[in-house]
């Protein structure tokens, strides 16, 4: 079947840890650090952290946060940047691991005037179920030069002084942008009476998401029931209801080499993703599914030049089922198009002056 895309434009969318073993106790606060507590107002710092790692490490995740700019590296993999210090962001850090042996987490961090501050949190789960947590304290190393090698283990950080503690996590003037993790995400919990329902109805939360599974913006229904669910700037989960009330539910990330998704659909036994974020091309993605639940290699079906919270978002099919209806943020530009349902030869005019909102 040859499926027709068509598209929605809207005015808006709008470490407690030793240097060589890690701690597996309950959750540190992290603290806010910099190289002094009288920052320069442009200034860059560079903060490294050395630590060792057990064989058995199944999962592992990095939340960062800076005011007013950061740059994460893991064992010298540069994993991205962020430059909005209240929404601090999470990265899966376990494929650039070195189980049973040194690693390091680095951050450049920038001010640009006034208050400066890094905040991090990596946090491990082992096989056996134990907690690793490692997070911004004073034992982090820190200098206002890079070198050759900084972020990468081994390397020889003499003369990088320890770096100066200036606030808790929640202190001011940044408040408590990173909160503790989600302890047993997975219990389900009747909150119908924090809301008003309708006669007869109740609501149940069945699963809280933690900070490193970062911010879910789009869920679909595959053909067996399943929810799917995305992390605008990491994977694709699918999540697992118990069939007892009393049970978990579950959150597993697929293997789909697909991250930042703001859009899902399940149409046809094809799940259709709008990659919007990461490195992967801004557009439309076909993911063909089996009947046994594995996914096969993701196909570019449209480019859409333009990404972020006013770029591509969300799919609803046609009545027919003959079309997939694209939403698109106005920092989107047309893409490609095959036909046109208006016609485009005609110019527009304005009755009144037009007043952008940006």
């Amino acid at each position: 079947m040859r499926l027709m895309l068509r598209f929605l434009i809207p005015l808006s969318l709008a470490l407690a840890i030793m240097p060589c073993s890690a701690e597996t106790s309950g959750q540190p606060n992290p603290s806010w650090i910099w190289r002094t507590t009288s920052p320069g107002d442009t200034e860059t710092v560079f903060f490294r952290r050395e630590f060792q790692l057990p064989q058995n490490v199944a999962s592992a995740a990095v939340t960062v946060t800076c005011d007013n700019w950061n740059r994460l590296m893991v064992n010298g993999a540069d994993l991205g940047m962020s430059d909005e210090w209240e929404a601090p962001r999470s990265y899966d850090v376990l494929a650039h691991l070195k189980p049973g042996a040194k690693n390091v987490i680095a951050v450049e961090g920038r001010n640009k005037g006034g208050s400066a501050g890094m905040a991090l949190r990596f946090r491990a789960t082992l096989k056996d179920g134990k907690k690793i947590h490692i997070v911004s304290d004073g034992g982090w190393q820190c200098s206002g030069e890079s070198a050759n090698g900084w972020e990468k283990p081994g390397f020889n950080g003499t003369g990088w002084p320890d770096v100066a503690v200036v606030a808790k996590m929640g202190d001011g003037p940044w408040g408590s942008v990173m909160p503790p993790d989600i302890e047993n995400a997975g219990v389900r919990e009747d909150v119908t009476k924090n809301y008003q329902m309708a006669p007869g109805f109740k609501l149940e939360r069945i699963y809280q998401v933690p900070k490193n599974q970062g911010s879910w913006v789009a869920m679909t229904v595959d053909g067996k029931g399943t929810l799917i669910c995305a992390d605008q700037y990491g994977k694709i989960y699918q999540v697992g209801l118990a069939a007892d009330p009393a049970g978990n539910t579950t959150a597993e990330p697929l293997d789909i080499p697909l991250q930042g998704a703001h859009g899902l659909l399940w149409h046809d036994d094809v799940l259709w993703v709008t990659v919007n974020e990461g490195s992967d091309e801004s557009g439309i993605w076909r993911v063909p599914a089996s009947a046994n639940g594995k996914y096969g290699k993701p196909e570019l079906v449209r480019v859409f030049p333009g990404r972020g919270e006013h770029g591509p978002h969300g799919m609803t099919p046609s009545p027919d089922g003959k079309s997939i209806y694209v939403t698109a943020g106005n920092f989107t530009n047309l893409a490609e198009m095959d036909s046109s349902l208006v016609s485009r030869n005609w110019a527009e005019d304005q009755l009144l002056p037009r007043r952008p909102d940006a």
